[in-house]
């Protein structure tokens, strides 16, 4: 779909389930929840995500392409929404990015999967499953319990030019392991200015 505009009053909850082009401004009031199934493009000018509004991204890679600014202000967020089945990754692509103190940009959790009923975590480096869950690696080697001779998760991809997303902890029983962390790429062809957070944490498993 395409628009020559985009304003949300305060308050609106959206749900766009295939890929958008907004191609002049896109405009958020207070309190605005917006959800993105496809990719995001925004025509030349500022977007600015602040006053507790939020984009969430959805789908195992999303793309949010911007020819002018992107300002996310002290309690808006950028994020991508749990899917664990390829695991997830946010690109974008703008020339100037100014995350403000207390703005975030995460995809917490949008890894590999954890394990489940004794079971190994999703992905390359997926922490053991069984008597007790292991950690899943990625930098370095995952957590280990008591047990040397149980697997725990082997280290793997690149220093220089990370690309993969984290893998999933390992179950022990009942117990779930934690979703990986997943991935966030920034092609900021002019400023970039982080004061708020940018996140791809790992979850904890269950107990």
């Amino acid at each position: 779909a395409t628009l020559n505009v985009l304003n949300l009053g305060s308050g609106t909850t959206l749900d766009v389930s295939s890929s958008l082009n907004v191609t002049g401004q896109l405009t958020m009031g207070s309190g605005n929840t917006v959800t993105f199934a496809g990719a995001l493009t925004i025509g030349s000018s500022t977007t600015t995500i602040d006053n507790a509004s939020s984009i969430k991204l959805t789908g195992a890679g999303w793309t949010l392409n911007h020819s002018g600014a992107i300002v996310v202000g002290s309690s808006g967020t950028i994020s991508l929404d749990d899917d664990n089945s390829a695991g997830g990754g946010i690109t974008i692509n703008v020339p100037t990015l100014t995350v403000q103190t207390g703005g975030t940009i995460h995809a917490n959790g949008t890894g590999g999967a954890g394990g489940t009923s004794g079971g190994a975590g999703a992905g390359t480096g997926g922490g053991g499953g069984g008597t007790y869950g292991r950690g899943a690696g990625f930098g370095g080697y995952g957590g280990r319990d008591g047990n040397s001779g149980l697997t725990v998760g082997a280290p793997y991809g690149s220093l220089t030019n990370p690309n993969d997303i984290g893998s999933g902890g390992g179950s022990y029983s009942s117990n779930a392991g934690g979703a990986g962390g997943g991935r966030i790429r920034l092609n900021v062809s002019g400023t970039l200015t982080v004061d708020g957070s940018l996140q791809a944490n790992g979850n904890g498993g269950s107990s």
